[in-house]
């Protein structure tokens, strides 16, 4: 079973992307921010990896670099909903330090179930 680590501050976002993949057969963990998420990580790895960029005490920047570093294996995806310009920017330095794939908010959840199914598949491979 394909764990996904969802990382965003904001509560209805995790609350949405949890709803979205615990239709398949994943197993999910949340949490609030970068720190949180690294050490949740570190405790239980996870296959795949959904970040925000912009949250408070650690960035999904940040969390990328590390996950990067210390953990090859898995796939990141990186998600922005901040200003669009910014988000935009930060989206393509995410994808240069190491994102699999980004998205910007609001998010194609259609296109980001496919991407995190192929991922999966990827995995069984």
């Amino acid at each position: 079973m394909a764990k996904i680590l969802i990382i965003d501050d904001e509560k209805s976002m995790r609350d949405m992307l949890t709803e979205l993949f615990s239709k398949d057969e994943f197993s999910i963990e949340t949490a609030s921010n970068g720190i949180e998420g690294l050490v949740k990580f570190q405790n239980n790895p996870a296959d795949i990896v959904i970040t925000d960029v912009y949250m408070p005490d650690k960035n999904g920047l940040g969390v990328i670099r590390d996950l990067r570093s210390n953990y090859k294996g898995m796939k990141i995806i990186a998600i922005s909903g901040g200003f669009l310009f910014n988000s935009r920017t930060s989206l393509q330095f995410a994808k240069k330090i190491g994102a699999d794939c980004c998205f910007l908010k609001p998010i194609d959840m259609v296109k980001l179930h496919s991407v995190v199914t192929e991922y999966v598949t990827q995995l069984d491979d």
